[in-house]
């Protein structure tokens, strides 16, 4: 999903989410677009307990993790469907977790349970990941990807080793499902990685938040337009995809999206949502009601940053991390499996400076640059070494 300064989202194709089989429901996914869980921050997330621990053991143990050299220090995250990603303070990238499309950059093969280099990668400042590409945002603006899609200009990449999308300057990377988009230095979107294409938001785009069924940006007069957000509510919900803020909120300085609901950080630094509401992603009581007018979350303020998932979601403030929505695998942090939850203050997380939701995972970066991840682990994608699953965090094993 990770994509705005936190703004990942990221979905299983046609698959049913952990959060929606819990609950019978339907997930509006497909094989077009999906936001990266929200765009990169420069720096790191909070710190808690490893498993079986209390908060404040697990505290020391992060910050440990991240007081070492380049090599070990994390600058960004990213979370794909089942793996992720880190920044290096020397500028290379590690990734760990699912790999059959390549998307560890090493060609293929069984899960990795331990981070491990990226072939080819140097001098990278920021990443983002689809279900099965990834693709680094050099220091000098140029654009790699490795595992499966197809590259900028349409040549098909298959478990592919990182390789140079030419002819692109970037400032931004956004991605999920399977297209990644890069914002040139002049404001035009550049998208890859399916053969649909972008379609026309119109207005100069200054950010943007991809997903698997829709699309949506942040203009420079204000505004946000998204398309395909109609079947979020049947054909014919046009007001989905031209969300109108309240005054207060405008204009929005972020925007992130999730399955079928987005979210704007509004200029007074509340966060307003809009879209489906069934496992709380608004924040909101569950509901089946489809919610066109974009309404705050209760009880958050002074806001920094979102991070959105399929159907769940945190906002980052003062180093505290709120969240809420879907939580059937403890995605959410709480220490818990639950179906859903209102938005929470995660006690286990301080000084956290961003944060990126998988499909049924999480990680966050610390103040001290560490990252620590919890929820599902079956593929191995909280990076411990191990395949257990975690309510708590975990510190990933560089």
């Amino acid at each position: 999903m990770v994509a705005s300064s936190a703004q990942r989202q990221v979905t299983s194709g046609l698959a049913l989410s952990p959060a929606r089989r819990a609950a019978g429901g339907l997930v509006l996914a497909g094989a077009a677009l999906i936001a990266a869980c929200g765009a990169p921050t420069a720096g790191g997330a909070g710190a808690s307990a490893p498993s079986g621990g209390p908060a404040g053991a697990g505290h020391a143990a992060a910050a440990s993790g991240g007081a070492g050299g380049g090599a070990t220090r994390v600058v960004h995250i990213e979370c794909g469907d089942h793996h992720a990603c880190a920044v290096m303070g020397d500028g290379s990238v590690a990734c760990w977790g699912h790999d059959d499309e390549g998307q560890l950059g090493d060609g293929g093969g069984a899960a990795r349970p331990r981070p491990t280099k990226v072939p080819g990668l140097s001098g990278v400042r920021e990443i983002a990941l689809s279900r099965t590409l990834g693709c680094a945002l050099g220091v000098d603006k140029s654009v790699r990807c490795w595992g499966t899609g197809r590259a900028l200009g349409g040549q098909a990449m298959t478990r592919a080793p990182a390789t140079v999308m030419g002819g692109l300057r970037a400032s931004e990377l956004s991605a999920s499902g399977v297209t990644a988009c890069g914002r040139e230095e002049g404001g035009a979107f550049r998208c890859w990685g399916s053969a649909k294409g972008l379609p026309d938001l119109g207005g100069d785009v200054v950010s943007l938040a991809v997903a698997a069924t829709h699309v949506c940006a942040l203009r420079r007069d204000g505004s946000v337009r998204c398309a395909g957000a109609e079947h979020w509510g049947g054909a014919g919900r046009d007001s989905l995809n031209r969300p109108l803020l309240p005054a207060a909120a405008s204009p929005p300085g972020e925007i992130a999206t999730g399955d079928a609901f987005a979210c704007a950080l509004g200029k007074d630094k509340k966060v307003y949502c809009w879209g489906q509401n069934d496992l709380g992603q608004l924040g909101l009581p569950p509901d089946f009601v489809v919610h066109d007018v974009p309404a705050p979350v209760p009880g958050l303020a002074n806001v920094e940053s979102l991070s959105l998932g399929e159907a769940s979601a945190c906002a980052l403030g003062g180093g505290r991390v709120t969240c809420w929505g879907a939580n059937p695998t403890g995605e959410l942090g709480l220490g818990r499996a639950s179906p859903h939850e209102r938005p929470t203050v995660v006690p286990a997380l301080a000084g956290v400076k961003d944060v990126c939701f998988a499909s049924s995972s999480a990680c966050a970066l610390t103040t001290d640059d560490a990252m620590v991840c919890w929820g599902d682990n079956s593929q191995g994608q909280l990076g411990d070494g191990t395949k257990r699953a975690s309510l708590a965090p975990v510190r990933v094993a560089f």
